[in-house]
């Protein structure tokens, strides 16, 4: 047992290397960024009262206190006066405003008559961070659920001899019916399927894209690196090719590497994902049926866009992967050697998902918005949403951010430099034989 100890001791140091702590310790600085970004915007949206556009086509003393009884539990209401309800529609749209609802004609005597009466409920999707934007999107559905209650409540005090069919309607007397816009197209649908198939779209991309990025990166990193340890980097460069030629090969080469794996992945995720939800066949249909309705769906120019800026995004990543592979020692140094290219990449990732950056401070947005990697995740949403203008700002970025990083890779394949620069960790210490 003994020597089981002295060898287990022996493994456990060599693993934990600099190499590996280092990355380890910089993934949690991530989290913790990423997590006090979206803690402290939680805390701001928890703070503030939702906005919610209301129009009361009944004026009864009901409908008047349920307005009241609204703005007493956390909800801004903005009342719009009584005209159409296209008109009204056009005017929340026109205010940003995310969520609606219309207090019909005779919605006191329905309540007061024991009949169900149904609140049409409006959500107007115009904002690509979908999950951070979750609480504006649910205000008609959380107040119509509240109207619920209270109706109920006073039903249940107020009526004496309930029949059967009576006990139902008691139960639940107000119900929504909703109805959703994506720009000027409109469907009448339950906006938490339309919302749940949007995230499945969207969020599919960008984590197949995510474990692309990372394992292709560390493929070329790990291969120039191993490249320059066992000297074979030295016979390359003197070959009689140019050294421009040298770094397209290998980002090429990386890149198809890359799109077998993103076919791979983006096969096993919908077969997860199809799996997971458990929905039938009719009911996804019905949705598909609703997001095209809505325009909710790639065509081929926004598979084109969506094409081009993920294989711009993924170009990126590799032509910092090779700067990167270079500074490394060897293929296992490289591993740790990585971590920017991986801050880059995580930061984004989560970010996008979870927080409104629109909502953030100029300075930070800015940030966020100078990693290349941020337009990448926001690519699919914005095609959604038919945002083209900002996937336009985008390509150019990404593909001005490529132009450079090659140039600074192939200004160094073609220097001294390439066989000699390194970065290692000042408290390695080598040992004196």
């Amino acid at each position: 047992m003994k020597k089981f100890f002295v060898l287990l001791v022996k493994e456990v140091k060599e693993a934990l290397t600099p190499q590996m702590i280092v990355p380890f310790l910089v993934m949690v600085a991530v989290f913790y960024f990423v997590g006090n970004v979206a803690g402290k915007q939680q805390e701001e949206q928890a703070k503030k009262s939702t906005v919610l556009a209301v129009m009361d086509e009944d004026q009864s003393v009901t409908s008047k206190g349920d307005i009241t009884f609204l703005s007493q539990n956390n909800f801004s209401i903005k009342e719009y006066p009584v005209t159409s309800r296209e008109d009204f529609v056009l005017s929340v749209k026109k205010d940003k405003v995310s969520s609606a609802l219309v207090i019909p004609k005779g919605f006191e005597s329905k309540i007061r008559s024991v009949k169900v009466q149904e609140v049409p409920t409006y959500v107007f999707i115009n904002n690509v961070s979908f999950f951070a934007s979750m609480k504006n999107y649910q205000a008609a559905d959380s107040a119509v659920a509240l109207l619920d209650q209270l109706a109920s409540d006073k039903l249940l005090s107020s009526v004496s001899d309930k029949s059967a069919a009576e006990v139902g309607v008691i139960k639940n007397p107000v119900r929504a019916s909703d109805y959703v816009y994506v720009g000027d197209k409109s469907a009448q649908a339950n906006f938490a399927s339309v919302i749940a198939f949007i995230n499945q779209q969207i969020f599919l991309i960008p984590t197949i894209l995510f474990f692309v990025i990372i394992i292709a990166s560390q493929m070329i990193a790990t291969a120039v690196a191993e490249e320059k340890g066992n000297k074979t980097l030295e016979t390359l460069l003197s070959l009689p090719v140019k050294r421009n030629i040298i770094v397209s090969a290998k980002m090429v080469a990386a890149g198809i590497v890359s799109l077998l794996m993103a076919a791979i992945y983006m096969v096993g995720m919908q077969s997860y994902m199809g799996g997971l939800t458990g929905q039938s066949a009719a009911s996804v249909g019905n949705i598909k049926a609703i997001a095209g309705q809505l325009g909710l769906v790639f065509t081929p120019t926004g598979y084109l866009l969506l094409g081009t800026v993920l294989f711009l995004g993924v170009l990126v990543a590799l032509a910092i992967a090779i700067i990167l592979g270079l500074f490394s020692e060897d293929a296992k140094s490289a591993q740790g050697i990585i971590t920017p290219l991986m801050v880059l990449v995580l930061i984004p990732y989560f970010l996008t998902i979870f927080v409104d950056l629109d909502s953030l401070s100029p300075v930070l947005r800015y940030f966020i918005y100078a990693i290349p990697f941020t337009h990448v995740f926001l690519a699919a949403p914005n095609i959604l949403l038919s945002n083209f203008t900002p996937l336009i700002y985008s390509i150019i970025y990404l593909a001005a951010l490529f132009v450079i990083f090659v140039y600074i890779a192939t200004k160094i394949f073609s220097s001294d430099y390439v066989l000699t620069m390194k970065i290692s960790f000042p408290w390695k210490k080598k040992k004196v034989l």
